[in-house]
């Protein structure tokens, strides 16, 4: 396949010094077809690959693979780029036909948009995402904390109106400062990205009308379920009337135009595209969910394809998501599919997850894909109930950095129901939530058995807050059989607003976080630091082992537990901590049998001896009182000797007194994707 191929074409390789009347085939719609016709006609194929040439593809419609496609383990049906050559599967459309506007703007007709057949919300230039004209302005230089409104209290006569969500906060309106929402005639639809109540998630929402007397906003309540409360952060995009810096862009549904503001002076010279596609491979089976672990019939899945080598660019975002707390799109799909691949690709600006696996997708490979500013996340797994949920399946080796850039509750690698999955020697960083979650929302939607493993995660949770760079949730209250080991997380950071518009952050996380009846789940061999709450807490949890872990700074203390009725037997040996500030350990409603065992563990305070710098305080007080309430009886007090914590080197050298205490040293040379192997066996 080609950028110069013909689908009228065979798509077999020509003889050399043939007459150019056969040769390679343009889409790879058609690649698929010209397979299938084959097998219809009896061609025993074996192997067969679809080799994709240099150049870029504007994909008319998605790749969908079903059964009829799939290949088997010895002879896998494959979809490869060339080696050595770029191939981008884009799910745009380019924009060539501008002209000069007014002022600073470059203007192109669309007539496709004001016929109601298109309508986009992102653009790229040169392969950059372009700021929508919103207001205030991105601020480039403070990403996080510059770029933002700040919502008021509502008026009193406007409070017994509202459509009342959690406490009492309105859904469907907020009140505004005077002078930030304004009368824009010429932008009668207005998007409003917002954090709702604690910040946990965004939404984005329309302008339904205004009172600018009273200056307040009423919203179409589009997927906002929490309350709308003063001090939340906003901004608002798609205003013609903010277009006014380098970069923004704005795209007039009414008349079918597209006005931009280049940056630069070769904007004639760069690639203009604007998403058509909201996905652009899907490896989807038949077979049904009913009965789904008793099926045996293969043949009703797609199975045994591999997807080798692509960037894929250019696809939209859903605003209709079925939860803010789950946006769902993404570019590559896998439902009721087998033993697939998706490998060294390159997912680049896309605007859900790179790659989703949802019912029945089990023992597939997502391996060596680098994902940056992903509209979501990296991979996510979303199942429903346990008997079809995805399994057994591996995320290993993937680079995914600057992602969540539309939707903000999202993760590296998130699991919402899904089990026995391994996540392995991945490198996430710079997420605005979970680098890695793992979701059991109740009874029979169990995320079990999975590993999170020797994966790097650094600097997670930078927009949002109560949340951990590795997080489950476990409302069955059901031992899990979660392991979580060898993994690096640095600086779980944590971002909240008060009711005056104040931004703090670092707020409000942790590193590795056990929320909500989690249970039965093994960490060991992680090193957690800098984070704010502590390194680890368990928030209602029993059966917990924490061992042979390494915890530095966390600001308010290093190891927390909350709740009392159902916590019991959790463990925590053999960990080496040391802080600068801070408790050492906190259990919110202390009881004896929230923690079984406690001890020989290594602490070292270097921070200022005083009672406001915290220090050596449990539960019961100083050290020497957790002592005889029959915790840490086998702990020291010394220096961990690291290699070089200034260099975030936290091996320990061979004199550390932690050996002595039989702590086992942590590989660190093994962790993220620098020590990432293939598996063996695969295609």
């Amino acid at each position: 396949m080609a950028t110069c191929g013909n689908d009228a074409w065979s798509g077999r390789l020509p003889a050399p010094n043939a007459e150019k009347t056969d040769g390679p085939l343009s889409t790879l719609v058609r690649a698929r077809d010209v397979l299938r016709k084959l097998r219809g006609e009896g061609d025993r194929l074996g192997r067969c690959t679809v080799m994709v040439r240099g150049g870029t593809y504007f994909l008319a419609e998605p790749l969908l693979l079903g059964p009829e496609d799939s290949g088997t383990a010895a002879a896998p049906v494959v979809y490869r780029a060339q080696a050595g050559e770029e191939v981008t599967l884009s799910g745009g459309r380019a924009i060539t036909n501008w002209r000069k506007g007014a002022g600073n703007l470059q203007t192109a007709e669309l007539p496709g948009v004001k016929a109601g057949k298109w309508y986009f919300r992102q653009l790229f230039v040169g392969g950059k995402r372009q700021p929508r004209a919103r207001t205030p302005n991105f601020d480039p230089k403070n990403p996080t904390t510059g770029g933002w409104f700040f919502v008021k209290p509502l008026p009193d006569k406007y409070k017994a109106k509202a459509t009342k969500g959690h406490r009492g906060y309105a859904l469907d309106c907020f009140c505004f400062r005077a002078g930030d929402i304004k009368r824009w005639p010429r932008s009668p639809e207005p998007e409003i990205h917002i954090f709702p109540a604690w910040g946990w998630v965004n939404a984005i929402l329309s302008v339904g009308k205004i009172d600018f007397d009273a200056h307040v906003v009423h919203v179409k309540n589009r997927n906002c379920s929490q309350g709308l409360r003063p001090g939340n952060r906003y901004f608002v995009e798609n205003v013609f009337e903010a277009l006014d810096t380098p970069g923004e862009w704005y795209l007039d549904r009414a008349d079918g135009k597209l006005h931009y503001w280049p940056v630069g002076n070769d904007f004639t010279g760069r690639t203009v595209v604007a998403p058509v596609l909201d996905h652009l491979i899907e490896i989807a089976g038949t077979a049904p969910e009913e009965n789904a672990a008793n099926d045996k019939t293969a043949s009703r899945y797609a199975q045994h394809i591999v997807i080798h080598g692509f960037t894929f660019r250019h696809t939209k975002y859903s605003l209709e998501v079925p939860s803010v707390y789950q946006p769902s799109d993404a570019t590559v799909r896998l439902c009721r599919a087998r033993h697939c691949l998706i490998e060294d690709c390159r997912f680049l600006g896309v605007g859900g997850y790179a790659v989703r696996l949802s019912t029945l997708a089990c023992d597939n490979h997502v391996l060596g894909n680098t994902v940056i500013e992903a509209g979501q996340g990296g991979v996510l797994m979303d199942g429903t109930v346990t008997t079809s949920q995805p399994k057994r399946n591996v995320v290993a080796g993937n680079r995914i950095e600057r992602c969540g850039k539309i939707w903000k509750h999202v993760a590296g690698v998130y699991v919402t129901t899904g089990s026995d999955n391994r996540i392995a020697h991945n490198t996430i960083t710079d997420v605005p939530r979970y680098g890695i979650s793992l979701k059991t929302y109740r009874p029979g939607y169990a995320s079990h058995g999975n590993v999170i493993e020797y994966n790097r995660l650094v600097r997670t949770n930078l927009e949002t807050n109560d949340t951990g760079a590795i997080e489950t949730l476990g409302r069955d209250k059901e031992d899990s059989g979660n392991v979580i080991s060898h993994n690096i997380m640095l600086d779980s950071v944590g971002f909240k607003t008060t009711e005056s518009g104040e931004i703090l952050t670092p707020y409000y996380t942790w590193g590795i976080y056990l929320d909500d009846y989690s249970s039965g789940t093994r960490c060991h061999g992680n090193i957690v630091a800098r984070t704010f709450r502590g390194g680890i807490h368990v928030h209602l949890g029993r059966n917990n082992v924490f061992e042979n872990n390494i915890l530095v700074d966390g600001r308010n203390q290093q190891f927390e537990c909350n709740g009392r009725e159902f916590m019991t037997g959790n463990r925590f040996v053999r960990n080496v901590v040391c802080w600068h500030g801070g408790n050492l350990i906190r259990i919110n409603r202390y009881s004896d049998k929230v923690l079984s065992q406690c001890d020989k563990n290594l602490y070292w305070y270097a921070g200022p001896k005083s009672a406001e710098a915290g220090g050596l305080n449990t539960p019961k007080g100083p050290l020497a009182q957790w002592q005889a309430a029959g915790y840490d009886k086998n702990s020291l007090v010394a220096d961990p000797l690291f290699v070089d914590a200034a260099k975030d080197d936290y091996r320990l050298k061979p004199d550390s007194p932690a050996f002595k205490l039989g702590f086992k040293p942590i590989d660190t040379e093994r962790i993220g994707v620098r020590a990432y192997k293939r598996p063996e066996g695969l295609p």
